[in-house]
């Protein structure tokens, strides 16, 4: 038997989101902002999305949103995690992607 690690292309920094937190599938491969790739489950359509950094959604809150890639809905989202609790090793990368990261509220929801 594999781990799921085992197949995946090894050019992608792997990170896997459950329960609020990340995990690195392949921690051997530093992530950078362009081979971070981020899988979860979508409660909406029952099925595992693969999202890039880019991806990401920016809730008024602070917290990274995770969303349905058919759903584009302000405020909609499958998964999210707190900026308290992405890895170490993805805290700066995350930071810097932040100001680049698609708003996932209407700016009078941030009030």
């Amino acid at each position: 038997m594999k781990n799921l690690g085992e197949y995946l292309s090894p050019e992608y920094s792997w990170w896997m989101l459950a329960d609020y937190n990340m995990i690195a599938l392949n921690p051997e491969i530093n992530p950078t902002a362009e081979n971070i790739r981020i899988i979860f489950l979508c409660n909406s359509c029952n099925e595992y999305h693969v999202v890039e950094l880019s991806d990401v959604k920016l809730h008024h809150d602070g917290d990274y949103d995770f969303c349905c890639l058919e759903s584009t809905a302000v405020g909609d989202y499958e998964d999210y995690i707190s900026p308290g609790d992405v890895p170490m090793r993805l805290v700066k990368i995350f930071k810097e992607a932040s100001a680049s990261f698609e708003k996932n509220y209407y700016e009078n929801d941030a009030d």
